[in-house]
């Protein structure tokens, strides 16, 4: 779920998806890239995007480890 926050702490769904693959597979990860990568122009003019992600990495045998290796490369 994509959720945009304001001042006091308001908060507006933006968006909400469901991806299906194998965590073990490169596909899963690139349709997780494109649905954190949009960005959106606010009313003022400047644009928006994403500035943190949670990603629940519980699960299967071998899918922690996969989500590890996607995020460890995207950490700054």
């Amino acid at each position: 779920e994509i959720v945009a926050w304001g001042i006091d702490e308001e908060s507006r769904s933006i968006h909400t998806a469901v991806l299906y693959g194998e965590p073990l597979l490169g596909e899963v990860w690139e349709a997780l890239d494109r649905y954190l990568s949009p960005t959106w122009q606010h009313e003022s003019g400047i644009r928006l995007s994403i500035q943190a992600a949670c990603l629940y990495t519980g699960g299967t045998c071998g899918y922690t480890q996969a989500a590890y290796q996607y995020l460890r490369t995207r950490t700054d």
